[in-house]
Formats: C-alpha cells, sequence, structure tokens
C-alpha cells in the first residue's frame, strides 16, 4: 500500500496526541494526588472508590457522634454511680457509729442528721446532668429526678397560686397532686413490724401539757376515766403485726377514689383508662378470694392495738397516713406471701399531695397522674417509668446506654431514716414523761401517799415505754448497718452494669477507629497515585513526547521528491 505524506502527518499528529494525552494525564494525577480526574477515566476506581467513600461516611456517624456521645453518657453515669456508692459507704459507717449501744440520744440526733445529709447527697446523685440532659430519669432527659424550689415556683404560676412551704414540715401542699401511685410489692418487702401500745396516751398528754411543776389526782381523774391502777406497765406493750411499707410518708388524709380523673377509669374505652375505682386504695392481693381488701385509714399507730389484729378469721389493713405503713395481721400475711412467692402480683395505690424539696418524683418508680395542672391542660399520666435510650453505634447493632433511677436509687435509704426519726422523737418524749415523773414522786411534800402512788404506776409505765422506744431505736439502728449494704449492693450492680456497657463502647470505638484506619488505607490506594512512581512515568512520558516531536519533525521534512 502506498503511504502518503499526508497519511504520515495524519499518523504522527494521532501518536502526538496520544503521547500529549498520557503526559497530560500524568501531569493531572501529580497535581491532584489522584488516580483520576472524572469517574469516566477510570470506572472501576471510581466505583470502588464510592464504596470506600460511603463506609468511611457511616463509620466516621458511628464513631465520631454516636459512639461518642454514649460514651460521654455512659462515662456521665458511672462517675455518678461510683459517687453514690461512696456515699453509702459512708452512710453505713454512720450507722455502724450509731449502732453502739452506749450512745446517748443526742449522739444519736447527731448520727441521724449526718446520715439525712449523707442521704441527700445520695439523692442528689440522681439529679447529675450530661450536657444539660439528665441520666437517671429515662427518656424524660430534661425532668429532674427530685423536687425542686423551681418546680414548685413553676408549678404554682400555671396553676395560679403560689407556691409556700410549711415552715414546721418543709413540705408544700397542692403543688403538685399525684393520684394513683401505684406500688407492686417484693416478697422482701413484706416484713414483721413492732410499736409500742400507749392505752395512756391521753393521760400522759394531759400530763406534758400541764404548766404547774406536778399534777393532781383530780387532775388526772379530769383527763383519765380509768380506775387509779387502770394505767401501768402492763399498759405498755409491744405491738407484733406485720406491714408493706409505702415508699412515701405523709399520704393524704383521705384517699378518695374520685380524685383519679374521668379520662383515666376502666369504665371508658381508652387505652389509658387504666384505674378502677372498686380497687382504689385497697390492698389487691392476685389469686385471693378475698381482695380487694378494704383499708381503714389511721393516722397513729396507737389507734390500734393487739386485738384489732386479734381472731382467726381477722383480714383486717390499716394504712398509717403519717408514717406510710400498710399493717395487718397474720392471715394477710400468710395471703400476700403465698401470692409473692406465686408470682402473683401485690399492689396499691394512694394519693400524695404534700411535698418537699429533694422529695424524689413518683413518677420516676411508679405509675401515677399528676393532677394538679391548669384547667386548660390534661392531666399527665406517667405509665412508663423503665424508659431506655438506645444508640445506634454499628450496623444493626443498637446498645442501651441509660440506668433508670430505680435500678441504683432506693427509696427505702430515706424510709429508714424517717423510722429513725420517729424513734428518736419517742425515745425523747418517754425519757421526759420518766424525767417529770421521777420528779413528782420525789416531791412527798406536794403529793399524798395515794397520788404518789399513782405517779408510781404511771413512772413505771413510762420507764417501760422509754425501755421499748429504745431498744426499738437501737434495732433499726443495727438493721441500718444490713440495709445501707443491701443499698450499696444495689448501686454497685448498677454500677457494674454500666461498666460493662461502658467496656462494650470502648470496645466497639476501638474496632470502628481499626476499620476507618483500614478503609481509609484501602481508598487511599484506590484512589491516591505513587507519587515516586507517577514522577517517573511524568519524566518518561515527557522524554517520549520530546522524541516523538523531534521524529516527527524530521519525517515532515522528507517528501516524495526528495526520495527520488
Amino acid at each position: 500500500m502506498r503511504v502518503t505524506n499526508k497519511m504520515a502527518d495524519n499518523y504522527n499528529v494521532y501518536n502526538l496526541n496520544k503521547n500529549k494525552t498520557l503526559l497530560d494525564d500524568l501531569n493531572n494525577q501529580m497535581s491532584t494526588k489522584k488516580k483520576f480526574y472524572e469517574p469516566m477515566d477510570n470506572p472501576v476506581i471510581a466505583a470502588r472508590s464510592l464504596h470506600f467513600r460511603a463506609d468511611l461516611s457511616e463509620i466516621e456517624q458511628f464513631l465520631e457522634k454516636n459512639v461518642t456521645d454514649a460514651i460521654s453518657w455512659t462515662d456521665t453515669t458511672q462517675t455518678a454511680i461510683d459517687t453514690g456508692k461512696d456515699i453509702l459507704r459512708s452512710l453505713k459507717s454512720e450507722y455502724t457509729s450509731a449502732a453502739n449501744g452506749t450512745n446517748k440520744n443526742e449522739d444519736r440526733w447527731t448520727y441521724y442528721n449526718n446520715m439525712v445529709n449523707l442521704v441527700n447527697e445520695f439523692y442528689a446523685v440522681g439529679n447529675t446532668t450530661n450536657e444539660n440532659r439528665y441520666v437517671f430519669t429515662g427518656a424524660r432527659t430534661v425532668d429532674s429526678f427530685t423536687f425542686n424550689a423551681k418546680n414548685f415556683d413553676d408549678r404554682a404560676k400555671d396553676i395560679g397560686t403560689t407556691a409556700t412551704k410549711d415552715e414546721t414540715t418543709g413540705r408544700y401542699k397542692g403543688i403538685f397532686k399525684y393520684v394513683g401511685i401505684t406500688e407492686d410489692f417484693q416478697l422482701n418487702d413484706l416484713e414483721s413490724y413492732t410499736f409500742t401500745s400507749r392505752s395512756d396516751k391521753t393521760l400522759v398528754d394531759g400530763l406534758m401539757t400541764d404548766s404547774n411543776s406536778g399534777i393532781t389526782l383530780e387532775e388526772i381523774a379530769a383527763v383519765n376515766p380509768l380506775t387509779r391502777t387502770a394505767v401501768d406497765e402492763t399498759k405498755i406493750q409491744n405491738v407484733d403485726v406485720y406491714r408493706l411499707r409505702l415508699s412515701y410518708e405523709n399520704l393524704d388524709a383521705a384517699q378518695n377514689a374520685s380524685d383519679v380523673p374521668e379520662a383515666y377509669r376502666t369504665e371508658g374505652t381508652d387505652e389509658q383508662k387504666k384505674y378502677d375505682l372498686t380497687k382504689f386504695g385497697k390492698l389487691i392481693v392476685e389469686g385471693s378470694a378475698d381482695s380487694p381488701y378494704e383499708v381503714t385509714l389511721i393516722q397513729n399507730d396507737y389507734e390500734v392495738n393487739q386485738e384489732s389484729f386479734a381472731g382467726d378469721d381477722n383480714k383486717r389493713v390499716y394504712l398509717n397516713t403519717t408514717t406510710g405503713n400498710l399493717i395487718f395481721g397474720e392471715n394477710i400475711h400468710t395471703e400476700i406471701a403465698n401470692a409473692l412467692n406465686n408470682n402473683k402480683t401485690v399492689s396499691f395505690s394512694y394519693n400524695k399531695s404534700e411535698w418537699a424539696e429533694d422529695d424524689v418524683k413518683p413518677e420516676h418508680y411508679f405509675n401515677c397522674i399528676d393532677t394538679s395542672v391548669p384547667d386548660d391542660k390534661d392531666p399527665i399520666l406517667y405509665n412508663e417509668h423503665e424508659q431506655t435510650i438506645e444508640y445506634n453505634v454499628g450496623d444493626n447493632q443498637v446498645l442501651k446506654v441509660n440506668t433508670n433511677a430505680n435500678r441504683v436509687f432506693s427509696l427505702d435509704a430515706v424510709r429508714d431514716l424517717n423510722e429513725i426519726r420517729n424513734a428518736l422523737k419517742a425515745v425523747e418524749d418517754a425519757e421526759e414523761k420518766v424525767n417529770k415523773l421521777s420528779e413528782m414522786k420525789e416531791d412527798s411534800l406536794r403529793y399524798s401517799e395515794d397520788e404518789l402512788e399513782d405517779i408510781g404506776y404511771l413512772l413505771a409505765a413510762a420507764e417501760k415505754e422509754f425501755k421499748y422506744a429504745t431498744e426499738k431505736l437501737d434495732k433499726l439502728y443495727s438493721n441500718g448497718m444490713t440495709r445501707s449494704q443491701d443499698y450499696f449492693d444495689t448501686a454497685n450492680l448498677a454500677g457494674t452494669d454500666m461498666g460493662t456497657t461502658v467496656k462494650r463502647l470502648t470496645i466497639i470505638r476501638n474496632r470502628l477507629t481499626e476499620n476507618k484506619t483500614t478503609i481509609t488505607a484501602q481508598a487511599s490506594e484506590n484512589e491516591n497515585i505513587d507519587i515516586t512512581t507517577t514522577a517517573v512515568d511524568v519524566n518518561a512520558a515527557t522524554l517520549s513526547y520530546g522524541a516523538a516531536l523531534q521524529v516527527t519533525g524530521k519525517i515532515s521534512q522528507q517528501s516524495l521528491v526528495n526520495f527520488l
């Protein structure tokens, strides 16, 4: 075939352009450090690059956002639990010191005040926040664990009243009213309970309020209709019964089922309607033929005695609204124990509208209804206190990161101190009676022999009451050592669970970091050039292009005439 000059020139230009294109591609690679400038330059590498970038984007979301936030949350929670455990160690130490039988009552008050401060600090830990979110209140992260002054002020403004605190009790009345606080009991909630009967209470109250240094038989007769010898140490007895201790004291004196808003009663069809008014305020023992049990309200244990629980068929239940104790005898105890041993439900619903700062909010532990809301708003139903906060920390990997308050903070810690406070006051009252009656018994000039004999009866009763009160107080302090250890064990278990979560998150973070490093390296190898190799290629391409230009120039100078 005859090759013309035109054909030769076209081939030369074509080859020069290929060399120049190669040189241009290499120059682009050198300037961008990438193997391709546009996806069409290398579709295979470009496609792999897209996959690597998608994987990296996903890992960075997990690693730099989700896992980081989760670790921050769990670290804060674990630190708070550790702080709570330290407080509980100190609480047990105080109980141990207070249990010393040689302590005087003023010493016991000192220990009590120390323990109150510790328990308040313990519950204050429940208000720990992470980035202004409460960590122990489930999904309600803007809701504090305990009441504070701002809660009362804000609610008072909402309902158009003033937040007034009773200076004597330290409680606010009517600012927050919770209805249907429903507690489900466990077997270890069923306890034996002892209190001291005081058939002389009316007489002694009259005696203690007497402004004179002594009291006459006529005055005694005025406040005590009994015979002269009816009040003596035989009338001071320990009453042995059983109880279920509710989580709060100072309950509403009237437990009205009608306080339950109509929207939340079982008569309707709404799914949220759950309160059966025929069972409200009654002790419900699942599986018992006599359940629900009627509950009689009292405000003082002295309103009942051992006879109140006597009888083979006695199934009376009393609620002391002051102390928050459900009190009953052997028959009810047996039925409750049988039900709980067979995984049956035992529950009780009640109302409470007196709250103090630092009281734990019931919605974090129990189903209940907050009815103290503005007229234009619906009551707030709390029917889920076991709430979960989860983070997506990997492909199809979701991890629970929160710890609910009831897993760490036992409400029994403050209830124990409530009992100790009441016992301390009982010891003080009994000791005061003993001292006053002892002074009266020594005053033979003021009192006759008959009067001194009556005073002797009262003194013997007061001494026995003082003895029982002291024994009960010592027992409470002694039991407190075991109970505080139980509270520590509960918090420690929650801390262990959280520690496990922290370790898992650490492992996940390390794995994601390694994956990120690996995929970054793979993406780099896929996309990025080898500078050294490319530089050599550029030099070679440059030389080739120069040589091609020279050759093409020489060839182009030749013609068929020159050849002939």
